[in-house]
């Protein structure tokens, strides 16, 4: 996941429910030595992530994130 900067998505009639990522897997399974081969993955998932439609420009998306104070790319560009 972190070489490819991979996630995961749940999505449930057309939202996005739920999303698992690098940092989700470090800060909630790895940081507090959680048996990784036996941890389901839907525990450790960030729910209902903020996202934002792909129409947006870049400049838009950024002003997204600096006012919901994101430190990193916790937004996500959705559509379906």
């Amino acid at each position: 996941m972190g070489k490819s900067s991979k996630a995961a998505l749940v999505v449930d009639n057309r939202v996005c429910t739920s999303i698992f990522r690098f940092k989700d897997m470090m800060t909630r399974a790895v940081a507090i030595q959680l048996a990784i081969d036996k941890t389901n993955v839907s525990k450790e998932m960030t729910p209902s992530p903020e996202y934002v439609s792909p129409k947006l420009t870049v400049v838009e998306a950024l002003r997204v994130m600096h006012d919901s104070k994101f430190l990193t790319q916790q937004l996500l560009a959705w559509s379906m």
